[in-house]
């Protein structure tokens, strides 16, 4: 008998084996009796879980990046995402439209695109574009029949398409073809929120090449099952998902405010809030937050998970220890020639530096009906990146991540000092620190 049949007999074992001098543990495959899943030379009782084997593949989504009027700091959002995304390393990454400021002409627009366009280059995957009201609605004279429609073709991509991925079909749709009879484009009435006849032809062919895949993922830029100004017409494209009995999930953005719809019908509707754009306050429980959606599929299952903007840690990055750039020092506020306080903040030039400044401020109210002191971070320009009011008494800890070789301008004002009484004037203690990744 041959070495390769003493072999295969003992894969099939199942049970432990006595060896010359040890025993081997085999705890089979669920799937497959006769392929050993836990390899050991140690005796156990406890037979550990076999991790699902099924196919599985993970695509990231992003939200809104349009409404704020601080472009710059909108695309350092999204490029934070971006970073977060490549250290993620999905299959691929979907958004669901308003990635241009828009409401402009061609010379605007151009521009707009070709910065967003250059940053989504940054990814290490493919990505996806999904067309919203910022991205296709003009402003301004000559304006063409579909307003930006032809800037998006000729630049992004088709404005409603589909493709395969492994076990699933993803479907973006176009949600501001705009009133058929005036051609008026916006959200905020009805009859122009309507899918027109033609892409819901093409729809209706798409779910039926795609009806043996596990699952059918859409993106669009409207909540049209929300109804309202936006009608009823979802109704219809809703039964045509029903019918297909393989949609699994419907992603919209527009709101700026993640939020879940719930499953109907046996699909489920997601509301993503944004990746840049504009929020009225920082409040993760209400879905006010820059995040984006990471999709994990396997099987006939599939998981969402909402992730923060700048959480993901790349391990394998060198660290360098924070960097004082400003020891502890007492700031004191005895006249008038004091008010406005000053420190500037120069950021080195690593290469492939992210860094995040922090600002530790304390400050000691006087008994003369001081309200506290404003601070202010400045960029070489002299424009605020960073304000607020520093209110009570103790330590406060400011951060703002900033880029190499940037001069900064840290300002504290305290307009409203009384020089009188018995403590006047104010006084604290500044720490100016840099925590510093290279890449």
């Amino acid at each position: 008998m041959s070495f390769r049949f003493f072999k295969q007999m003992a894969s099939c074992l199942v049970v432990t084996i006595g060896l010359v001098g040890a025993s081997q543990t085999l705890q089979a495959h669920p799937n497959d009796p006769s392929h050993p899943f836990i390899h050991t030379d140690r005796q156990s009782a406890v037979k550990l879980p076999q991790p699902e084997t099924t196919q599985s593949f993970t695509f990231a989504i992003f939200g809104d990046r349009t409404g704020t009027h601080d472009p710059a700091g909108s695309m350092k959002v999204l490029t934070r995402a971006i970073h977060d995304v490549n250290i993620l390393n999905p299959d691929m990454v979907m958004t669901v439209g308003d990635m241009i400021n828009g409401y402009n002409q061609r010379p605007q627009w151009l521009e707009q695109m070709n910065e967003w366009t250059r940053a989504m280059g940054q990814l290490e995957m493919p990505w996806f574009p999904v067309a919203g009201n910022h991205d296709v609605y003009w402003r301004g004279g000559d304006r063409p029949k579909t307003e930006h429609e032809a800037d998006y073709e000729k630049n992004i991509g088709p404005l409603w398409y589909a493709f395969e991925h492994k076990n699933a079909w993803f479907i973006v749709l176009f949600s501001d073809e705009g009133d058929p009879e005036t051609g008026e484009k916006t959200y905020s009435k009805p009859a122009a929120q309507t899918m027109s006849p033609r892409q819901k032809t093409w729809l209706q062919k798409t779910l039926n090449t795609a009806r043996d895949a596990e699952h059918i993922f859409l993106f669009l830029h409207h909540p049209r099952w929300r109804h309202n100004q936006y009608g009823d017409d979802w109704d219809k494209v809703h039964a045509m998902l029903k019918a297909a009995g393989n949609v699994s999930a419907v992603f919209n953005g527009h709101t700026h405010t993640m939020a879940y719809h719930g499953k109907k019908d046996g699909i489920e509707y997601f509301t993503l809030g944004v990746t840049g754009g504009v929020i009225s306050e920082e409040n993760a429980p209400r879905g006010l937050l820059d995040h984006y959606d990471l999709v994990t599929v396997r099987g006939d299952d599939f998981h969402v998970t909402a992730v923060p903007v700048g959480s993901v840690i790349d391990p394998k990055v060198q660290r360098l220890n924070t960097r004082l750039l400003l020891p502890q020092q007492q700031w004191k506020v005895t006249k008038d020639s004091q008010r406005l306080l000053t420190w500037p903040v120069t950021i080195p030039d690593y290469q492939g530096l992210r860094a995040e400044l922090r600002i530790q401020v304390s400050n000691g109210q006087d008994d003369t009906g001081d309200k506290g002191i404003h601070y202010s971070l400045l960029n070489v320009k002299g424009e605020p990146v960073s304000a607020g009011l520093l209110t009570s008494k103790g330590a406060m800890l400011i951060r703002y991540p900033v880029e190499p070789s940037q001069q900064y301008f840290f300002t504290l004002n305290d307009h409203d000092t009384d020089f009188t009484g018995k403590n006047p004037g104010n006084l604290g203690q500044l720490t100016i620190e840099l925590d510093v990744v290279l890449r």
